[in-house]
């Protein structure tokens, strides 16, 4: 067997400990945050800190008993019996990341308004009966450079709005889209959309009158907020980029691990092949995913998007030298790999808006 730089001593490649990382510390800081967040709630850890504590649960206790509220169980509330006292303090809904205010008048509704192309994860839904407004609540992915759905946007009657920038609840800025008009909904709507690293705050509001959503929404869109475990973005058009890549990136993160693991008990150039399969295929769909939101300018997203395939192609390329066993081959396309990888990496660090941390690049 021939022996060469992407050899070991027993002739076949050292795939399992490639010299460049394929994932992980190379990243920088902010996409490694996105796609922590991403992993988190794939997991289902949505629970705050406090809540996973002793001590925490028991000043929880201690505070309600001293300011003589009534304790009851949330998760037993249906219909439309009020969330909220009469008096104190007002009631935060935690659901996952998304903390949720009832307003006074508010209660929690057991019934998700129909609204076609909406898919917002577990949501929270609140009623007003006294102005016939609903409200529903939580993450939705980034599917569209509105940050809106675009499963929603793609079927409305007119034209979408432009959009106004608003403060959203403590420390989250985002759009505000008004007068929506879409056929499968019989009422009118109204969202607003701020985009965190945990994914796109959505709070969709609908009514039979425009002055009561006007002012009905804006009260659950004042006191919303996300918990410690993510901060908010720049609401900008690359917003919904950047939350989708974070995604991807922790798919391919995923498909790495599993990559890895493959290689390491491959003692075939078929078996390495096979091993290989699965990643050249995930950046093409990563690069997919991304292209429809990136926009023409500036020109990093579409830079992002081209460097994802052609790093594609070449795994493709490596896969296939490994396969034919020729060394000189197998050394060119390592070289190509190394060189694209470490272009995107570069990339991805130097146009990112958001804090580096130090040692990333």
């Amino acid at each position: 067997m021939r022996q060469g730089r992407a050899f070991g001593r027993t002739g076949w490649p050292r795939f399992a400990r490639p010299r460049v990382a394929p994932f992980g510390g190379g990243w920088p800081g902010w996409l490694r945050e996105y796609a922590d967040g991403w992993r988190r709630r794939a997991v289902g850890d949505g629970s705050p800190a406090w809540a996973r504590t002793v001590p925490g649960l028991l000043a929880v206790v201690a505070a309600v008993v001293l300011a003589g509220l009534a304790i009851r169980a949330v998760g037993g509330t249906h219909g439309h019996e009020s969330d909220t006292p009469a008096s104190g303090p007002q009631r935060v809904i935690a659901r996952g990341a998304v903390r949720v205010p009832v307003p006074r008048g508010w209660s929690r509704g057991d019934r998700v308004p129909r609204l076609p192309g909406v898919a917002i994860a577990d949501p929270v839904v609140l009623d007003n009966r006294a102005t016939s407004v609903q409200a529903v609540v939580g993450l939705a992915p980034a599917t569209s450079p509105t940050l809106l759905p675009a499963g929603f946007v793609d079927g409305l009657d007119t034209g979408l709005p432009e959009p106004q920038k608003v403060q959203i609840g403590h420390g989250l800025r985002g759009y505000h889209y008004a007068g929506l008009v879409h056929p499968g909904v019989t009422r009118l709507v109204d969202m607003y959309v701020a985009p965190t690293t945990l994914g796109t705050v959505t709070v969709a509001c609908v009514a039979r009158a425009v002055e009561s959503l006007v002012d009905g929404c804006l009260d659950v869109v004042s006191g919303l907020g996300i918990s410690g475990r993510g901060r908010p973005l720049p609401a900008n058009r690359l917003a919904a980029f950047r939350e989708v890549l974070a995604g991807r990136i922790a798919a391919l993160d995923a498909v790495g691990s599993r990559v890895r693991g493959a290689l390491k008990s491959a003692t075939t150039r078929a078996e390495q092949v096979r091993a290989l399969a699965p990643l050249a295929p995930a950046y093409r769909e990563a690069a997919a995913s991304v292209a429809s939101l990136a926009p023409r300018s500036p020109a990093w997203p579409g830079r992002i998007v081209n460097l994802l395939r052609r790093t594609g192609q070449a795994y493709e390329a490596y896969a296939r030298s490994v396969g034919s066993g020729d060394l000189e081959s197998d050394l060119k396309a390592d070289a190509r790999l190394i060189a694209r990888r470490g272009a995107l990496r570069q990339l991805l660090a130097r146009f990112s808006t958001l804090p580096i941390v130090k040692g990333d690049r």
